[in-house]
């Protein structure tokens, strides 16, 4: 096992120069994708508590953790999306397009729904996610009969600035280097696969089932030209030196 995870790392060594080429290549791809071409999204959101009736008592809190399940569905009908559509024509949505960048969610057991929608402009975001809680109001007041429904402060400001929630460049990069050096890690294993060469004594003895009695190294371009100088000067020394002994 030893030898095989060795042998592992020799071949990962052999061929670093093919996988930090394919890292680098994935990096910048998916860098110039999330820089040039993805678009930022921004996140606006509102909270709505379900409060039916003044007394606290444990039934009417069923009951308004009840209705905030039928609330949380009735929001995203044709029947509110598309009052806000009407009534708000500088959103400048389709009822589908409202629908599709909405978001309610509440938490179990609890009387609180968050309305989020997501844009590409962060005002229009705003914008969109307060005309919504407040057509909401208005028309399940009128659909139930009851006005239980009150709208909390939203962190949602129009004139700030905040940050995109899409793309998440840092979390997208990791996974981009993440998967890039899986991918090059596997291609590398593979090429080594399919590369049917010997390379080393060891391979030639597992192969051909016989020691190895000698081998040549590979010799590089400056070894070779100081083995020619080391033979032309031995050459001049033996020219030198017959000639010496003719006189």
């Amino acid at each position: 096992m030893e030898m095989e995870l060795r042998d592992y790392f020799s071949i990962v060594r052999r061929r670093i120069w093919l996988i930090l080429s394919l890292v680098l290549a994935v990096s910048l791809f998916a860098a110039a994708i999330q820089f040039f071409v993805l678009k930022p999204v921004y996140a606006a959101s509102v909270r709505l508590v379900v409060n039916e009736g003044s007394q606290m008592d444990l039934n009417a809190i069923t009951t308004n953790i009840k209705l905030v399940t039928t609330y949380k569905e009735i929001i995203k009908t044709p029947a509110i999306m598309s009052k806000v559509v009407e009534r708000h024509p500088e959103l400048n949505l389709t009822t589908e397009q409202l629908i599709a960048k909405t978001e309610v969610t509440a938490a179990n057991e609890s009387q609180m729904l968050t309305l989020t929608i997501e844009d590409g402009s962060y005002e229009k975001a705003v914008s969109a996610v307060h005309a919504l809680a407040g057509e909401f109001k208005t028309e399940i007041a009128r659909i139930m009969k009851v006005d239980n429904v009150t709208i909390l402060e939203s962190d949602t400001i129009p004139g700030n600035n905040p940050s995109p929630i899409k793309p998440k460049i840092q979390l997208n990069m990791l996974m981009a280097i993440a998967l890039s050096l899986f991918l090059s890690a596997g291609l590398v294993l593979l090429i080594e696969y399919l590369d049917d060469t010997i390379k080393t004594d060891k391979q030639a003895e597992l192969i051909l089932g016989m020691p190895v009695l000698a081998s040549i190294s590979r010799i590089r371009k400056k070894d070779l030209y100081d083995l020619k100088s080391g033979a032309q000067n031995h050459r001049k020394v033996g020219e030198t030196h017959y000639a010496s002994l003719n006189q």
